[in-house]
C-alpha cells in the first residue's frame, strides 16, 4: 500500500529532462545571435560593432548547434517526445545565418563591397562619356564591374529588376558622377550609392529630391568616404 502511494509522488519529484534544458538553451542563443547583427547593422550602422557582433553570433550559432544536435542525440537515444523543440532550434540557427548573410545598403556594406563600387566607376570612366553626356548602364551579375553594359534609350527594364542599375554623368569640368542602385525594397524605395567628383550638384527647395543625381535615386544620405555618399528614393 505504502509502496503505491510512494509511486506518484516518486513521478512528481522526477527532475525534468535535460533535453528540455537543452533546446531552451541552444533557443535563447540562436536568438541573441540573430538580435547581435541585425541591431548593428540595422540601427547602429557601424562597420566595427558590426564585425564584432558576427564574431560573437558565429560563436553562439555553433554554440546553438551543437547544444540542439546534443538534446535531438539525447531524445532519440531515451527515444522520448519532445524532439521538436532541439529541431527547431537547428532551423532557427539556420535563419540566423541566412539573415545575416542578407545585404543592404549601409556603412557595413560599402565597407564589404567598396572594392567592387570603385571598380563600376573606373568601368563607367573607360566607356568614353563625353563632358556634358549621360548615359545608363546595367550590372548584370551584382558586383561584377566586368559584366556592366550600356543600356539601350528604348530598353525597358521589369519593375523590381532594376538592381544593378548604374546612372553616369560627365560634367562639362570633366567630373564624373555615378549612381549605383543596389537595393530594390518595392514600395518601400530603391537604395544605392552616389559617386560625385567636384563640387556635390545639391537641389534646395525640394522635399522630395536633395541632389541632380543621374538615374532615379534623388534623396541623398550620409557620406560614407571621400566622394561616395548614400543614395535612395522613397517615392516608389
Amino acid at each position: 500500500m505504502q509502496d503505491a502511494e510512494a509511486a506518484p509522488l516518486a513521478a512528481a519529484r522526477k527532475p525534468r529532462r535535460p533535453t528540455s534544458h537543452l533546446a531552451v538553451a541552444s533557443v535563447l542563443l540562436a536568438v541573441l545571435a540573430l538580435l547581435g547583427p541585425l541591431i548593428s547593422l540595422y540601427v547602429l550602422d557601424d562597420v566595427f560593432v558590426f564585425l564584432l557582433s558576427v564574431l560573437i553570433a558565429a560563436a553562439a550559432i555553433l554554440a546553438a548547434l551543437a547544444l540542439g544536435l546534443l538534446g535531438l542525440a539525447l531524445a532519440l537515444i531515451r527515444r522520448r517526445s519532445g524532439v521538436g523543440m532541439p529541431l527547431a532550434a537547428c532551423g532557427l540557427c539556420v535563419l540566423v545565418i541566412l539573415v545575416a548573410a542578407a545585404q543592404t545598403t549601409g556603412r557595413v556594406d560599402f565597407f564589404l563591397h567598396a572594392r567592387s563600387y570603385e571598380a563600376v566607376v573606373e568601368a563607367v570612366k573607360k566607356a568614353g562619356l563625353p563632358p556634358g553626356g549621360e548615359k545608363a548602364f546595367i550590372l548584370e551579375h551584382p558586383w561584377d564591374p566586368s559584366s556592366l553594359r550600356e543600356l539601350a534609350q528604348d530598353e525597358l527594364l521589369p519593375r523590381g529588376r532594376e538592381r544593378g542599375c548604374v546612372g553616369a554623368r560627365r560634367t562639362r569640368d570633366g567630373n564624373y558622377q555615378v549612381s549605383i542602385l543596389v537595393q530594390h525594397w518595392g514600395h518601400a524605395g530603391i537604395y544605392g550609392y552616389f559617386y560625385a567628383e567636384g563640387p556635390l550638384p545639391r537641389v534646395h527647395g525640394d522635399p522630395y529630391s536633395t541632389v541632380s543625381a543621374p538615374g532615379r535615386m534623388q534623396q541623398l544620405g550620409a557620406q560614407l568616404a571621400a566622394n561616395w555618399w548614400e543614395i535612395y528614393s522613397n517615392l516608389e
